[in-house]
């Protein structure tokens, strides 16, 4: 079975056999282009959008983050610790389905999803900041004051977040899962596709300095034009192959 709890082709099969931890996420994909994923989605669900490391650190910026979490919440010391306590056990591996919990600091509704590639979880894709009709404001209000926000600030940016049914975010989310999984598929061809160019730098180098060492005299030809010759066939000729080559 793969990443997601299907089948393993054969294709799949090889890839696991690879030191994946070799690349991170950042390494793997172009964040620009991520980013222009990410906010994109973000603009056409209405939720609040971001992707960071497996330890809850951010690799995009935040698309969408309301107020109240952004600049009420995170500016506080103890709220920024359990937003990300709360990110990070979001994009905690799970085949099933997307990981739907209230967020540990504040209790807006969040939802997020796991990237892995070939059994290394790599980054997670969180999503949410809604207000749902679950939502427990007396809880929200008591813990304002633990973190030690101003509660006039807090009640105002409170009421702008985003507010939608609980069943509608579930297919957001599910959605965003469908989404990590083809990333992480991606990921892996990418992975394997950097490690493919890697090895034949490595074989070229290689031979290259086998070339430049031989005692031998080596030429190469093609379409009866010079394009190599060793250094040792250089001392043989007499003559450099740039020389060779400029000569009419």
């Amino acid at each position: 079975m793969n990443d997601w709890g299907e089948p393993i082709s054969s294709f799949d099969f090889d890839l696991t056999l690879t030191n994946f931890v070799k690349y991170s996420f950042e390494q793997l994909f172009d964040i620009n282009e991520v980013q222009e994923i990410q906010d994109s989605f973000s603009a056409a669900t209405g939720v609040a959008s971001i992707i960071t490391d497996p330890n809850g650190v951010p690799i995009t910026r935040p698309s969408g983050f309301s107020t109240f979490c952004n600049e009420i919440v995170r500016k506080t010391e103890k709220g920024l610790c359990n937003c990300m306590k709360s990110d990070a056990t979001l994009g905690r591996p799970d085949p099933d389905g997307p990981i739907i919990q209230r967020c540990l600091s504040g209790g807006l509704l969040d939802g997020g999803a796991c990237i892995m590639v070939g059994g290394h979880h790599i980054a997670n894709w969180m999503v949410g900041q809604v207000f749902d009709e679950d939502s427990d404001i007396a809880e929200m209000h008591k813990y304002c004051d633990e973190i030690g926000a101003n509660r006039e600030e807090f009640e105002d940016a409170l009421n702008k977040v985003c507010k939608m049914p609980r069943e509608r975010f579930e297919s957001v989310c599910s959605f965003l899962f469908q989404n990590a999984k083809m990333l992480s598929t991606l990921a892996a061809k990418n992975f394997m596709q950097k490690d493919e160019i890697a090895k034949r730098k490595q074989t070229e180098d290689k031979y290259r300095q086998l070339f430049k060492n031989s005692v031998d005299s080596i030429v190469v030809v093609q379409h009866g034009q010079l394009k190599l010759c060793s250094p040792a066939g250089e001392a043989l000729i007499g003559y450099s192959v740039g020389e060779l080559m400029a000569t009419p």
